[in-house]
């Protein structure tokens, strides 16, 4: 069995004093004590840097400099990292009670090195509603980042063997490094329940048509043979946003690459357990989708066999 984790927990800034004490309390009000915290900060200029200097209950170490972006700052911070599991927490997002201990569990008791679970998006209006997240593995290819950021713990090592988060990337670069952690194999363990409180609002959150562009883009280096329409018509198809027409000629002029035909069935497959488990309120569109994927998933199957 391993030993408990230091947790070394990444709070990327720039004028947050607004929400910084939250973030704050949420990392005290953990029943876990092995925990360093580093904010990376963007220069702020309105008291951020003072509220983080006057917590004296935590172990913090304060790093503010300009930076090129959020991705900047996240991966100072990795590199900063002194702890074996590695978390980032945006600084209006919260812990929920005991997130830790939980994930110091999974951690102790089995091999993975990338550990989430859930989140909870809050609103401005305070309401919270559950993150729909994703399989961790090939399906998430096609489609995005499988679960929040802010709800990963890595470890240090495989930060070590995947690398910094790409900057190319503005707001993408957290689902473009979970890709490249899928395509390595990387040992995984999800933990049931939510672990943070995620707020709306940031930059991921009000950026659509930048974190669309980047979507497909993410895609395509996945699978260099996809043009940017492609990629969208398979990412659209997977979330159930489009009807899926072209997803059949797609897979069939991309047959003789296997990782993407068979990435793309096995997105349509869970997109079809979930389709299969809606509310008998949404019970016909569950049953069109559901009959969609799984004539794609049949055909599918046919290409990657002839």
């Amino acid at each position: 069995m391993r030993a408990p984790p230091v947790f070394s927990v990444v709070i990327p800034t720039f004028n947050s004093a607004a929400v910084l004490q939250g973030a704050f309390d949420s990392i005290a009000n953990q029943r876990y004590d092995r925990i360093e915290v580093l904010v990376i900060d963007g220069k702020s200029s309105d008291g951020t840097l003072d509220i983080a200097s006057a917590r004296d209950d935590l172990h913090i170490s304060i790093r503010s400099e300009a930076d090129q972006g959020i991705y900047d700052a996240i991966n100072k911070g990795v590199a900063d990292a002194r702890g074996d599991l590695v978390v980032v927490l945006g600084s209006d997002d919260r812990f929920l009670p005991n997130a830790l201990d939980n994930v110091a569990a999974a951690w102790r008791s089995g091999e993975a090195q990338l550990i989430a679970g859930g989140a909870l998006l809050m609103a401005a209006d305070g309401s919270h509603s559950p993150r729909a997240d994703e399989e961790f593995g090939p399906a998430a290819l096609v489609s995005g980042i499988p679960f929040s950021h802010n709800a990963m713990f890595a470890s240090a090592e495989l930060y070590r063997q995947i690398g910094p988060y790409d900057l190319r990337y503005r707001i993408c670069a957290d689902a473009h490094w979970v890709h490249r952690a899928i395509r390595a194999r990387t040992p995984f363990k999800r933990l049931r329940g939510a672990l943070v409180e995620f707020g709306y609002g940031g930059k991921s959150t009000v950026s659509d048509e930048l974190i669309m562009r980047e979507s497909y883009a993410v895609i395509c280096e996945n699978f260099p043979s996809l043009d940017p329409d492609e990629a969208e018509h398979l990412l659209r198809a997977v979330r159930g946003w489009n009807d899926a027409e072209r997803v059949e000629d797609i897979l069939a002029r991309h047959r003789h690459d296997t990782d993407l035909v068979m990435s793309a069935a096995l997105a349509f497959l869970g997109r079809a357990r979930r389709c299969s488990g809606a509310p008998a309120a949404v019970s016909a569109p569950a049953v069109n989708a559901t009959a969609i994927y799984r004539r794609l998933l049949g055909r599918a199957g046919r290409l990657l066999r002839g």
